[in-house]
């Protein structure tokens, strides 16, 4: 079992602020649609990377997508041995493909996928 993140560099901005009862700092941030497209594009990058590895189950951290199991008769690198330059050994596999085109329009719409960052938000030390 191996876990990824895909890292993207936001467009647009959220704020910061202080609550007003506790002092405590607040987030208030919710990806834009140009940023969740990006960030999409990052899963999907890294669906099709756990593929090609010759994983046998993808599960993307997104609430309502069911997780792809390989069929165990499919080689790693699909059903197809094409070598022109667009060719994209993640989706040969009909059954991929499927399953990322339904990944792709279920999405990442809040509160649907899950944004984290990978950076902590440490209390203010003075």
């Amino acid at each position: 079992m191996n876990s990824f993140i895909s890292i993207a560099r936001d467009r647009d901005t959220g704020r910061i602020y202080k609550d007003p009862s506790s002092g405590v700092p607040r987030i208030a941030y919710t990806p834009s649609a140009f940023d969740r497209a990006n960030i999409m594009e990052g899963v999907l990058a890294l669906a099709k990377l756990c593929y090609v590895s010759g994983a046998t189950e993808i599960h993307p951290a997104i609430m309502g997508m069911r997780p792809f199991i390989r069929d165990p008769d499919v080689v790693a690198l699909g059903t197809s041995l094409k070598t022109d330059d667009d060719f994209d050994p993640g989706v040969s596999d009909p059954r991929f493909a499927s399953w990322l085109a339904e990944l792709k329009r279920i999405g990442n719409k809040p509160p649907i996928g899950l944004c984290t960052s990978p950076f902590p938000l440490l209390p203010n030390q003075d």
